[in-house]
This record gives structure tokens, sequence and C-alpha cells, in this order.
């Protein structure tokens, strides 16, 4: 869980910070452990060197990992000096976490979202199934500028609805209200989800995601 796990590790770093006074002491906390570092420093929080700081005694892993910290903080700083351009960030690389009151189908999500559904799940990989437990947690790392879209779309669905989604290619043309009806669910809701006119006709062969799993579906087998 990318979400809970970094507020977690930032609420230990703010913690260690709060303690050592010193972010590189913070960060060889946090690889080495909290009290073997807090027993080798002791209550001396100012002046650290770097030789001194080199000569503590935790494990290499975590003097290796201030190392290559220290490192990026430099070109971070002055990425010229190193010959390094930086990616900008966009406003389509943000993720913002949205919390849910019930469990909701990752397919559903992707698709109101236009986020392909294998790159939701590597947003989102606590759920190693793809889908959220019945007892939680309920929420999702997504695009921010989809943020408005999904919880709209998800706003005209009761959430006994939000658990089981599944596709199907339609056969014939069939109309949207007459798939909506099938499936006892307003049609503005199917419609958003699949992004097409409530009152339109989809043509054969068309995608079209529907509430429940393939084995409870209610359109007979010449649609699907």
């Amino acid at each position: 869980d990318i979400y809970t796990s970094t507020q977690a590790a930032l609420d230990l770093l703010e913690r260690y910070q709060r303690e050592f006074d010193d972010w590189r002491v913070v960060d060889l906390a946090y690889n080495a452990g909290e009290y073997g570092v807090k027993t080798l420093v002791g209550s001396n929080t100012f002046g650290r060197d770097a030789d001194e700081l080199a000569r503590l005694r935790v494990n290499p892993g975590a003097h290796d990992h201030l190392a290559k910290l220290l490192a990026v903080a430099c070109v971070v700083s002055d990425p010229d000096r190193f010959h390094v351009e930086l990616p900008e960030p966009t406003v389509d690389d943000l993720l913002t976490h949205i919390a849910f009151t019930a469990p909701v189908d990752l397919n559903l999500v992707a698709w109101i979202s236009g986020v392909d559904v294998a790159q939701l799940r590597r947003y989102n990989p606590g759920y190693t199934s793809g889908r959220m437990p019945v007892n939680g947690p309920y929420g999702l790392l997504i695009p921010t500028t989809q943020k408005e879209a999904v919880e709209t779309a998800l706003s005209l669905l009761p959430t006994s609805m939000w658990r089981d989604w599944h596709e199907i290619s339609l056969q014939q043309d069939e109309a949207m209200s007459v798939i909506a009806t099938a499936h006892d669910i307003d049609a503005d809701a199917l419609a958003a989800i699949n992004h097409v006119a409530p009152d339109g006709v989809l043509p054969a062969g068309k995608h079209v995601l529907l509430p429940g799993d393939r084995k409870s579906t209610r359109l007979n087998s010449s649609h699907i």
C-alpha cells in the first residue's frame, strides 16, 4: 500500500528528526534502527561532521544509503554542474488518494478514469488480487485529473454495486437504455462509466463494462 506505507514512513522520519535534529542521522536511524543509532550518538545532536558520521558503527548498507542520498541531493540542488536535466512534473503526473466507503472494483475505476487497469494496479500494489477486500481498506491512488470523474460516476451508483464488474463484447447493436434496464442500473450512470450517450445505440462489437460478475449477467447469450 504505497499511500499508507509512505504516510507511516514520513511520520517516522518526522519523529526521528525531532529526536536527532540531523537529517543524516535520521537516515541512518531509518535504515539501521533507531535505538542502535541513539546509543551510538548519545545526546550530542550538534556539530557532527562527515568523518564522525562515517565512524558510527552501523551496518554498511545504512552508510551506503546515506552516501547515495547525499549524492542525489547534490545533483538535485545543482543539476547543471553534473550535466543532468531533471524531468519537470506535469499535472498528469500527480496522484491523489481517494478513500471510499465500500470496496470498489479496480476495473470499474479504470474504465471511469481512462487509466489502463494494469497501470492502476501498479499505483495500488497492496491489492494483490486486483480487488479490494470486503473488510477494507477502501482507497485508491489515481491520477489527480480523474478524481472528480471517478467520484461523480460512483455517486450515481449504490455502494452495493461498486464491487463486481465485468466486460462484454456486444454481438449486435443494442440501446444503452436496454442494457441499463437489463442490469437494473441508472442509464446515466452506466453511460458515464462507458463514456457513451445515455440515449445512444451501441454497435455490435462494442466493449461494455457491466455490473455483476460474468456468470450473473442478465443479457441473453446473443448479446455477449
